[in-house]
């Protein structure tokens, strides 16, 4: 019994650590441009205009993102 009350206090623990660190990875996706497509997207998970954008510090850029783009202070690489 005491084991497994260990484990919960365990799992709820790192669930609160898990919650904290969220915000700071998702905090590009708080502005609302994202959901309606209004800016480019930060991996490529939606076309803007016609393109597939990244930022360029994105793990999903590759060398197929030629076209550099300007929006909202930030700078994009995208493609068609």
């Amino acid at each position: 019994m005491i084991r497994l009350l260990a484990l919960l206090v365990l799992a709820v623990a790192l669930s609160g650590l898990a919650a904290l660190a969220a915000p700071a990875s998702a905090a590009a996706h708080r502005d609302p441009c994202h959901p309606r497509g209004d800016c480019p997207s930060d991996h490529a998970s939606y076309k803007w205009r016609g393109m597939l954008c990244v930022k360029p510090t994105s793990d999903t850029r590759t060398s197929s993102f030629k076209q550099r783009v300007r929006h909202g202070g930030l700078t994009y690489y995208c493609k068609k």
